[in-house]
């Protein structure tokens, strides 16, 4: 396994500890900041910080903390811009009725395709769609394929 497709298990992990942080200081009524806004709002220390407990727990080469590091904080810093796109391209799904993983594969992802400009836009998707088996459930590939597929049109299209 390469050390971009490590980076990318390691920041999908990351994500997923994030999230699930920020969803227990979630209140269920409607004043409450949607898990967008909540996940974007984070410090970056407290950012830092579990970014780097995370690579204490499970030891990396330094090539794959860079790359999941880079990951993990660019989507944050992209949140709102990264969501809207997955909003407008999962038709039939909103994005707090998403699956955890399912979500957090889709803003990787979608953050690398709008800013990895030297990674074509299928070995994203197909990277995604590897992550997602791993990661997911079993109808979590194709989901995660044909969001992206409309996702990387969509932003050609822009270009």
């Amino acid at each position: 396994m390469g050390t971009r497709r490590k980076g990318r298990e390691s920041a999908l992990q990351i994500l997923y500890q994030l999230e699930v942080v920020a969803g227990s200081r979630q209140d269920k009524d409607e004043s409450t900041p949607k898990m967008t806004e909540l996940m974007a709002g984070l410090s970056p220390a407290h950012v830092n910080q579990v970014v780097e407990t995370f690579f204490k727990n499970f030891e990396a080469a330094p090539a794959i903390f860079d790359y999941a590091s880079s990951l993990v904080r660019g989507t944050l810093l992209n949140l709102n811009r990264i969501d809207g796109f997955v909003a407008r391209h999962s038709v039939k799904w909103r994005i707090e009725r998403m699956a955890i993983v399912d979500r957090n594969v889709l803003r990787l992802a979608t953050y690398e395709l709008l800013f990895s400009f030297d990674l074509p836009p299928n070995v994203v998707i197909d990277e995604a769609i590897e992550v997602a088996k791993r990661f997911g459930s079993e109808k979590s590939a194709a989901f995660v394929n044909g969001v992206l597929d409309s996702i990387a049109t969509d932003i050609r299209k822009q270009s």
